[in-house]
């Protein structure tokens, strides 16, 4: 996958003029996942052939998911992605419990959100408990992850090391953070060369962690191999052919590029070929997502990862 060019604008999931520009960036942001899917169902443009709908699937590809199925996913979620979030999340928490975020509790004689049976079994009269917020509640964080891959690597691969993602914002919320999380694609047309970056907002701070739909976005290829793709055949002519995003085209490079850095606290870049060995399964996936967590400064104590 590559870089794109065109001026840097954005857009959520409508048609907008097209514009020249000098700039080497093209954005493309959406605000919610339904934007993003709306655009993938568009016509494309051109007639380029859609790799999104023709390309056979197979199963070290996409898991044999065609388009169809895909939007299917991206609108209600995986369930099966979701349970391996799960496991990895499991053997993450058994390391964060200790440092788990704990809130104040006030008691009172009376009323009260439950009651303290250990202080009822010993006569204390204030034995009813209610949860006080917190006096300095923990800052949002806002996580981008570049769900971006090499046509060479594993639809496996990609299931593993997304796990591992999803159960990192897990992780975070049960420390006590808000996360605000968005998923970012950025191809270049040719190293060094021209820009596109699309990016779709996934949670929001105030919202619990949906692992069902965000399984799908970080843990499916076919969140880029369909829903990603078929966004991209959408766009003029002159770009899908300088990109190459055609039946017969490679879909361009990585590009490994960070929107708006100076806005984000924790960036995830795509995978790296020497990263690979990291997520050969579900537990060499949550052993690196606990490093990072500690190497992060979000975990204080160093754990045993074997």
């Amino acid at each position: 996958m590559g870089r794109l060019t065109g001026n840097r604008r954005r857009y959520q999931g409508k048609k907008i003029p097209r514009v020249s520009s000098t700039d080497d960036t093209l954005l493309r942001e959406f605000e919610t996942m339904d934007e993003l899917i709306s655009k993938a169902l568009e016509p494309e443009c051109g007639k380029l052939g859609r790799s999104s709908r023709e390309k056979s699937s197979g199963n070290s590809w996409d898991f044999g998911t065609n388009f169809d199925k895909a939007v299917n996913l991206a609108r209600f979620g995986w369930p099966e992605g979701a349970q391996k979030i799960k496991e990895a999340a499991e053997y993450i928490t058994e390391i964060i419990k200790p440092q788990t975020h704990q809130q104040d509790i006030r008691y009172t004689t009376n009323g009260g959100g439950f009651i303290d049976i250990g202080r009822y079994l010993t006569g204390e009269p204030e034995c009813f408990g209610t949860y006080a917020p917190p006096e300095d509640p923990t800052k949002p964080i806002t996580l981008v992850i570049d769900a971006t891959t090499h046509g060479s690597t594993g639809a496996q691969l990609i299931n593993n090391r997304g796990a591992a993602l999803v159960a990192i914002i897990d992780a975070l919320e049960h420390l006590g953070y808000r996360v605000e999380c968005k998923a970012v694609i950025s191809i270049e047309q040719g190293f060094g060369a021209r820009t596109i970056i699309i990016t779709t907002k996934v949670k929001e701070c105030e919202q619990p962690v949906d692992i069902d739909r965000m399984a799908f976005t970080f843990t499916h290829p076919a969140f880029l191999r369909k829903i990603i793709f078929g966004v991209l055949e959408t766009e003029p002519e002159d770009i899908r052919r300088s990109f190459g995003f055609s039946i017969h085209s490679s879909y361009g490079h990585v590009a490994g590029k960070c929107p708006n850095p100076e806005e984000v606290d924790l960036f995830f870049k795509p995978l790296q070929h020497r990263e690979r060995r990291s997520f050969d399964s579900v537990k060499e996936s949550a052993k690196w997502a606990s490093r990072l967590l500690v190497q992060s400064g979000f975990i204080t104590q160093e754990e045993d990862y074997e």
